[in-house]
């Protein structure tokens, strides 16, 4: 197959998970440089993630949450491409858009009344986190980074106490940031 059409590929798995996807992938056997043009959409829960993935997938410092929604699409090929998502689950929304080429990048996140605390395991010291982030820079392995940084938290708790109208604004350079 070289070329593939998905017009309305839906698949039902386990007891809850969902995929639907839709759109065309050009240039294949060739996954890295074939051209991707997706829309998908995929609900899950917490209970058939853990039945569907390899135990290494999801470090043992982290909570699935009870559910799961990602909608979201991608163009391009594997090292030069534009994606999004739009996550929803029972600990918070997130969205979050990525821009690649081969090693340059921007990126921007979104994420709304997010329970980092129970995403972590880790309650006492995390609670729910609203915050903004873009990162713009190159380079894919530590040595090779230099990005720039900048976060707006409009809330966050730690440590029971609420934060608010923070911001990072930095640089990362191979393995430091300033």
């Amino acid at each position: 197959v070289k070329n593939l059409k998905i017009e309305d590929l839906f698949v039902a798995t386990a007891k809850s998970t969902k995929v639907n996807t839709s759109g065309s992938i050009t240039g294949m056997p060739d996954a890295i440089n074939a051209n991707y043009n997706l829309k998908f959409n995929i609900k899950s829960s917490k209970e058939d993630l853990k039945s569907l993935l390899p135990d290494s997938i999801i470090p043992a410092t982290i909570e699935v949450p009870k559910l799961v929604q990602v909608n979201g699409q991608f163009k391009g090929k594997m090292n030069s491409f534009d994606a999004k998502a739009f996550i929803k689950t029972s600990f918070g929304n997130a969205d979050a858009t990525v821009k690649m080429n081969k090693e340059n990048y921007t990126a921007s996140a979104n994420i709304q009344a997010f329970n980092l605390g129970s995403l972590l395991k880790d309650t006492a010291l995390f609670g729910v986190v609203s915050l903004q982030a873009k990162a713009e820079g190159s380079g894919l392995k530590k040595e090779t980074i230099h990005g720039k940084v900048l976060v707006n938290i409009d809330s966050a708790e730690l440590m029971k106490y609420n934060y608010h109208a923070l911001n990072i604004d930095g640089t990362i350079v191979n393995e430091g940031f300033e």
